[in-house]
């Protein structure tokens, strides 16, 4: 079986470890850079499965990168970009980068647990097993917010912006509550 091939880009390298050692454990071979021009050497030359990219405003460099991904012919090639902040400056400089530049949105270090599940599913965009993706993503929500917020269903339902019943109905099937 073919190994997956991925790019992470990001100046920290603390970060950059982290991510590596997530995508390594599904099985991806990784390649790790903080440069964008190296990057996008990397991009040229190797062809990866997917790009995970961390967007910060210290790092304009990130939505460049972007840029020349989504407006080379390659540009099918997923981007799941990872931000530490939330707010929509960063959500807005994601989806400037181009028509539809990222793939999936992260927040770190929260979903730092979920890079390697996004570049998965990015990588087997098999329709035959989409019900089953969502239905692991929907799985691995549920168990993280249900963490976050001390086991409180209306919490969670807040927190997910889903109604009780709807949580409480999905927390049952999957054995959590």
């Amino acid at each position: 079986m073919k190994r997956n091939r991925a790019l992470l880009f990001d100046a920290d390298p603390g970060t950059l470890l982290a991510m590596r050692c997530e995508l390594e454990g599904a099985d991806f071979s990784v390649t790790t850079t903080g440069d964008a021009e190296e990057a996008w050497s990397i991009f040229i030359v190797h062809q990866p499965d997917v790009v995970v990219v961390k967007l910060s405003p210290s790092q304009p460099l990130a939505i460049k990168l972007i840029r020349r991904i989504r407006g080379e012919a390659a540009s099918w090639v997923p981007v799941i970009v990872t931000a530490a902040e939330r707010g929509s400056e960063v959500l807005d400089a994601a989806f400037a980068a181009g028509q539809e530049a990222a793939t999936q949105l992260l927040h770190l270090p929260r979903d730092l647990g979920r890079i390697a599940l996004a570049a998965t599913d990015a990588t087997q965009l098999d329709v035959h097993n989409l019900r089953e993706r969502r239905r692991r993503r929907l799985y691995h929500d549920l168990r993280r917010a249900l963490l976050e917020c001390n086991g409180v269903i209306s919490h969670v339902a807040e927190q997910m912006g889903e109604d009780r019943a709807t949580i409480y109905y999905h927390l049952k099937k999957f054995g959590l509550y």
